[in-house]
């Protein structure tokens, strides 16, 4: 199981299939959700920021690498 805990959350909810977490901090308010599929193999990443695309861009970049790993 990846480790999310390097994001610092001020809310975090999950369940079996999915979890979400939100952040707020310098740059910005973002969330995020990850959810896996039902009927796929797959799991389905969900990110917003309230209209910060420069912030969207750089923590889309480190949820990937934090995911991959």
């Amino acid at each position: 199981m990846t480790n999310l805990t390097c994001f610092k959350a001020y809310d975090i909810r999950g369940k079996l299939s999915d979890i979400s977490m939100k952040f707020k901090d310098e740059e910005g308010k973002w969330r995020f959700n990850l959810h896996s599929s039902n009927t796929e193999p797959v799991v389905r990443l969900n990110e917003e920021s309230a209209g910060n695309i420069k912030l969207m861009n750089k923590t889309t970049v480190e949820l990937l690498t934090t995911l991959r790993k």
